[in-house]
């Protein structure tokens, strides 16, 4: 087990390839609720590879990833827990162009609602959580742009 006070927290986390290329060496880390966090290294680093491994995207070749339960989200319950708990902003491509910003940030909270209940409007409480979210990255003056009308900074 880990602090109550984390979120996310990796064991001796590493991923290599069958090829025997190793994406990501051992690491042990504790992301706190609410920290910010940057990740930097060079090209190649394993960056990538670390945060899809916090998120089950890729699945460790060694150690585990716990959640802010303490429970390893390789268990399909727990990764859906740890999903709706946690967020992953990819680089590119996956954005709907079509839709606005604050669209865009409110299907992160399909995952909280019933096939059925995606087909009704986001209530009022969730659409104020986007917004903050927004507001909290510098893009609320975007919340209603055209998602593929960002720069490249800002989005896509």
């Amino acid at each position: 087990m880990f602090p109550s006070n984390s979120a996310i927290q990796t064991q001796s986390l590493s991923v290599t390839y069958p090829n025997g290329a190793v994406a990501l060496a051992p690491v042990d880390l504790t992301i706190k609720p609410g920290s910010f966090t940057v990740l930097l290294g060079a090209s190649g680093a394993g960056k990538s590879t670390l945060l899809r491994s916090l998120n089950g995207l890729v699945r460790p070749t060694e150690g585990r990833v716990l959640d802010s339960r303490g429970e390893y989200i390789a268990e399909r319950r727990t990764l859906r827990h740890h999903r709706r708990e946690t967020g992953m902003i990819f680089q590119q491509h996956q954005l709907i162009g079509r839709v606005s910003v604050l669209g865009n940030v409110l299907m992160g909270r399909l995952g909280y609602h019933t096939a059925l209940r995606t087909l009704l409007p986001f209530n009022a409480q969730e659409k104020r959580l986007a917004i903050e979210a927004l507001e909290r990255v510098g893009l609320l003056d975007k919340a209603l742009a055209r998602a593929d009308q960002l720069s490249g900074g800002q989005g896509i």
